[in-house]
């Protein structure tokens, strides 16, 4: 009989966890859409302290619970096992009935099961969680699909099909004449549920883009229905870092991809189709967002975000067969539709073959040959690491499925394929000419790195083993594990003797590294705790602790790139004293128990050099978005702040290309950012939204989006770089505009936002919606310009750009708001109800009003008055109304 609990209250859907004793579990979250359910297999460790948490505490009778209102109540239902019992809870009763350790580990399972779907938990534990798979289709709120329109009435439309076709009145720009109604003329598939599309002019162009649940910008030139970026990126947690100076690798969900540490730093690409297969960027439109300003600017923290495109030209999935000899650099958007048995398949081909290259020939020089893109990779990476042999540069992974691969970094091929048969791999470490990987099944395996040969199987470790890292001199390389039974272990990495074993004091030791501090090694593991170990298990070095209060988040601000004036670099930042901070004795737990106070979980920690070569720096990410660098010397703490992006789940110190020390941020929602050291400035965020796609606007050569991951982009629109991320929605943002040389932006917080759209420096919020923001739109009125914002609940608001003021309030709009147009002192709304509504301004008098046949998703004026936009195309408005 499973354990099952259950957890909501009258305003949060509910959600049903079931684990079974045998390591599965299944998670249903209740909704007005329907159920949504996910599967996972969970670490072995899961049930037997599920079970020991409940002996310890019994299933004490409590009675019915004296729930308040509103309030989130829990219930633990287990049968036909030792112990076994219902009982439900107020949430913050657990502690006291000495069940935090039980709640601890299933709100963790809340969250991982679902992939991070669900948040109605707190997660504060380590990955138990593996080969997570969505039962049901995805339910995001919202219908999918959208339209809008560009100039000369030329409509593009995005079908509940995840298709995208093009309306026009006539011939433009090489695209074919489309009747009124009908489907248009096919653009392009759009690789997912699509919530927002828009249509800009840019450089003579009309370029068309497009959005939605996959958390990818598309960006398509209407002319030659040629697609002209479409940014790769995790769409999940980002479980592992490496660098190799030059290029990042990043592990999670999605595989394995590669992104330049200095996004200025152009690299080669191989994004065409396999017949135009080495076409660089110079060989397509001109890149107009590359001055040297700009360069300048981004090395020293404060020009654009310019992280490299993923320019994927061809929508073609099946461009490359991944059962076959050709294992490369996938520069294609396959969209992570490989299955994971096509690589199990052809892995024996490819084992042990150090030697060869691509079947056209040997791999090109690594200096020749720096790919930005996505390693071939059929499951969830867990794992990633970077280093040298022979001359060239390779990446290992480990993954879900249990294979630990070499890949070539230059090439993307295959090099070798180990089957440790471990369930799944947790851990990788590369050094010495040797390849090391553990996982579920307990065992460190380290194989010959040239050879492939497995050179030594280490046993030891009573559960999953969680991290490994090599350490020490060259001649006698020193391999070091920890594991969440609790302890550390080192080996001899030549030998495979075991070395020194010891308790990590920590319940969960989760993530481990390795450095040096005065010529001296040691090792760093993070769980609960932060505890600095020294080679034979004593622990010398301790960092200053964990607030017990994270750092509060700052107001809006423009954060990763270059700020403009009155605005900051990042959301909250520390910096503690010099040397001659007081250093904490013992190591500082960072998590209060359930049911106890603030908890601030770690997530990850990474070792690295200290800026200008000084030895000794730790950084360690936290679950609550927080990073904090700190000197192992002294245990100052050399920076400190916390971002929005989600837990902090993976890190790694990097060089760039001119040798500038770096900090690599992943985190749970697949955010990968730069960071400048020692203060932590964010350099560039280099993969794109971490939710879903759900407003854009064209500001001339400029796309600017908003997602459900709260924050407001702006990127070149021909190319696809990265300018700008602009912060300070509580919400996810649902509509932005242009006009007037600002941007505004709405969303599920119910608040307006401007933003100068020049140096992207906040300006106004405002505030008066009850309900979120669908739609925004940019005008004049007189002589001053204004903006519209209209609401889930048809409420229409007109405010004064420059004082925020409000000019009018529109009431009769039933529905919510779906678009929205200026036309002189008359506003155009359209509604879900299907009708298009006429106000004067500022009395906001109902001047008329007009049914359609559909929904009106975008509004245009044009010669003859008013045109609506929808999935049968464009419909004249009767300009009388």
């Amino acid at each position: 009989m499973p354990l099952r609990y259950r957890l909501g209250s009258e305003l949060t859907p509910p959600v049903l966890l079931t684990v079974w004793p045998e390591g599965r579990a299944r998670l249903d979250r209740m909704g007005g859409g329907g159920v949504e359910t996910w599967s996972a297999e969970l670490d072995p460790v899961v049930w037997p302290r599920l079970v020991d948490g409940l002996r310890a505490a019994g299933f004490p009778d409590i009675g019915p619970p004296r729930v308040p209102a509103g309030s989130t109540l829990r219930e633990l239902e287990v049968a036909d096992a030792e112990p076994s019992g219902t009982m439900a809870m107020a949430w913050d009763d657990a502690g006291a009935l000495g069940l935090g350790p039980v709640f601890r580990i299933l709100d963790a399972l809340v969250v991982q099961v679902g992939s991070g779907a669900e948040r109605s938990a707190p997660d504060g534990l380590p990955r138990l969680a593996h080969r997570t798979e969505r039962i049901t289709p995805d339910t995001a709120p919202g219908r999918p699909g959208a339209a809008a329109f560009g100039a000369g009435l030329l409509l593009a439309v995005a079908h509940p099909d995840h298709t995208l076709s093009l309306h026009t009145p006539g011939p433009i720009a090489g695209v074919p004449h489309s009747p009124r109604g009908g489907r248009g003329v096919p653009l392009a598939e759009a690789g997912g549920a699509v919530r927002v599309v828009a249509v800009g002019r840019v450089a003579g162009a009309d370029l068309v883009a497009a959005g939605g649940d996959d958390h990818v910008i598309r960006v398509w030139d209407a002319g030659t229905r040629q697609r002209l970026h479409g940014r790769l990126g995790h769409g999940g947690p980002v479980w592992g870092l490496a660098g190799d100076g030059d290029l990042v690798y990043s592990a999670g969900h999605g595989g394995v991809l590669a992104w330049p540490v200095d996004p200025a730093t152009r690299q080669p690409r191989n994004d065409r189709a396999p017949q135009d297969n080495q076409a660089s960027r110079d060989d397509r439109a001109p890149q107009n967002d590359q001055s040297s300003g700009n360069d300048r600017d981004l090395r020293n923290g404060q020009g654009p975000e310019d992280d490299h495109d993923h320019r994927n030209d061809h929508d073609h999935r099946n461009d490359h067969d991944h059962r076959s000899d050709q294992d490369h650099w996938d520069d294609h958007d396959h969209q992570d539709n490989q299955s994971p048995q096509n690589d199990r398949d052809h892995r024996n081909d490819h084992d042990h073959r150090s030697d060869q290259g691509h079947r056209d020939g040997p791999a090109p020089p690594y200096a020749r040959a720096r790919r930005v893109g996505r390693l071939p990779f059929p499951t969830a990476a867990n794992a990633v690491a970077h280093f040298s042999q022979g001359g060239r540069a390779l990446v290992v992974t480990g993954g879900d499925d249990g294979v630990v691969r070499v890949h070539d970094a230059a090439g993307g091929y295959l090099v070798h394929a180990f089957d440790g048969d471990s369930g799944w791999v947790n851990a990788v470490a590369a050094g010495h000419g040797m390849i090391a990987a553990a996982g579920r099944d307990q065992v460190v395996r380290i194989w010959d790195a040239d050879s492939g040969r497995e050179l030594w199987t280490l046993t030891g470790h009573e559960a999953s083993v969680t991290g490994l890292a090599f350490f020490g001199p060259a001649g006698t390389p020193t391999l070091a594990s920890c594991s969440f039974d609790g302890t550390i272990r080192t080996w001899e990495a030549f030998t495979g003797e075991p070395v020194a074993s010891w308790p990590a004091g920590d319940d969960w030791p989760a993530a481990l590294a390795t450095g040096t501090a005065g010529g001296k090694p040691l090792i760093v593991v993070a769980g609960d705790t932060v505890r600095i170990w020294d080679a034979h298990g004593s622990e010398p070095h301790t960092h200053a602790g964990a607030p017990s209060t994270p750092p509060a988040p700052a107001p809006a601000t423009t954060t990763p790139n270059a700020p403009g004036p009155g605005s900051t670099t990042t959301p909250t930042t520390g910096r503690a004293p010099g040397p001659g901070a007081t250093t904490t004795p013992t190591a500082h737990p960072t998590t209060a128990g359930p049911g106890g106070g603030e908890s601030r979980a770690v997530g990850t920690v990474a070792v690295g050099v200290g800026v200008g070569g000084g030895d000794g720096m730790v950084a360690v990410g936290f679950r609550d978005g927080g990073v904090r660098v700190f000197r192992v010397a002294d245990g100052g703490v050399e920076g400190e702040a916390v971002w929005p992006d989600g837990a902090v789940t993976s890190l790694a110190f990097v060089a760039d290309g001119t040798g500038a020390r770096r900090l690599v941020c992943g985190t749970d929602g697949g955010a990968v950012r730069v960071h400048r050291l020692p203060d932590l400035g964010v350099l560039a965020v280099l993969t794109p939204h971490t939710g879903q796609v759900l407003a854009l606007a064209f500001d001339g050569d400029v796309l600017v989006s908003g997602s459900a991951d709260r924050s407001v982009r702006t990127w070149d629109a021909r190319s696809g770089a990265p300018r700008r991320r602009l912060l300070g929605h509580d919400g996810g943002v649902t509509a932005v505009a242009t006009g007037g040389g600002r941007i505004v932006s709405g969303g599920y917080d119910r608040m307006v936002r401007t933003w100068d759209a020049a140096t992207c420096r906040p300006l106004l919020t405002l505030r008066g919606h009850a309900r979120p923001v669908y739609a925004l739109a940019c005008g004049t009125l007189g002589d001053r310009q204004v903006i519209a914002s209209g609401s889930h609940d048809g409420l229409v608001l007109v405010w004064d750009a420059e004082t925020g003021a409000r000019v009018a309030v529109l009431r009769g709009n039933p529905g919510a708001v779906r678009s929205l147009r200026f036309d002189g002192d008359v506003l155009a709304v359209g509604c879900e109800d299907g009708a298009v509504r006429r106000w004067l301004l500022p009395g906001g008098v109902l001047v008329g009003e007009a049914k359609l046949p559909g929904v009106p998703l975008a509004l245009t004026g044009g010669s003859g008055g008013l045109y609506a936009g929808g999935f049968d195309g464009v419909t004249r408005v009767d300009p009388l109304m």
